[in-house]
């Protein structure tokens, strides 16, 4: 059986929503920036902020990827991690409704979109089969 291209669309969607990650997670650094430098934090501690903010966003959006191409290599406990991983972005964008900004909430509704495409009944078929039975 070939791959399903919901699975294929649920894939890009996933690197999508990775790429928005990491983009989102250098703009919370660079955001944070002149908050700690107008409390007086060193300068040491604003680059520190930064560089850590873009690397928990880097990570996160390298394990959406990777999850994703398991997926694709008919992992489904990859997909069930990836739409874990998902549901907590989700919420967490909900519970801060007020204040996230429209990119927050695109790359939520991507996520979406994924998640949906990786559970219809194409790509429920391709991944419910073990590689090497068909």
């Amino acid at each position: 059986m070939n791959r399903p291209n919901t699975l294929t669309a649920a894939f890009w969607l996933w690197v999508v929503n990775a790429l928005i990650g990491v983009g989102l997670g250098i703009l919370v650094a660079l955001a944070a920036a002149p908050t700690l430098q107008r409390a007086d934090a060193s300068t040491s501690t604003v680059v520190l902020v930064i560089v850590a903010f873009t690397a928990a966003a880097a990570v996160l959006s390298v394990a959406r990827v990777v999850f994703a191409w398991l997926m694709l290599g008919r992992r489904n406990w990859a997909r069930i991690v990836i739409t874990i991983l998902a549901v907590i972005e989700i919420v967490a964008t909900i519970a801060q409704a007020s204040t996230v900004g429209w990119l927050v909430w695109v790359n939520a509704i991507i996520a979406v979109f994924a998640i949906v495409f990786q559970y219809l009944p194409p790509s429920n078929a391709y991944l419910s089969r073990r590689a090497g039975t068909e």
